[in-house]
């Protein structure tokens, strides 16, 4: 039974060997084919209006929002 697991562990971790490897060279690939950030300054709308108000923090106690088994 150890043998079979630790066989299965070194099978497990030699393919995510070859995984991450070939993850590395498509992130490689992508950031090649796209423009840099700098050439092209992406805004968010969502960012623009979060700086402008605050959201109001959520006050509620340990269980004020939650259901249980009487409700």
């Amino acid at each position: 039974m150890h043998e079979t697991l630790l066989k299965q562990a070194g099978a497990i971790e030699e393919k995510l060997g070859i995984l991450a490897q070939e993850f590395n060279e498509a992130a490689e690939k992508l950031q090649s084919t796209t423009p840099t950030p700098e050439e092209s300054p992406i805004v968010d709308a969502a960012d623009e209006s979060d700086t402008s108000k605050p959201k109001p923090r959520r006050r509620g106690g340990m269980f004020g929002s939650e259901l249980t088994l009487d409700d």
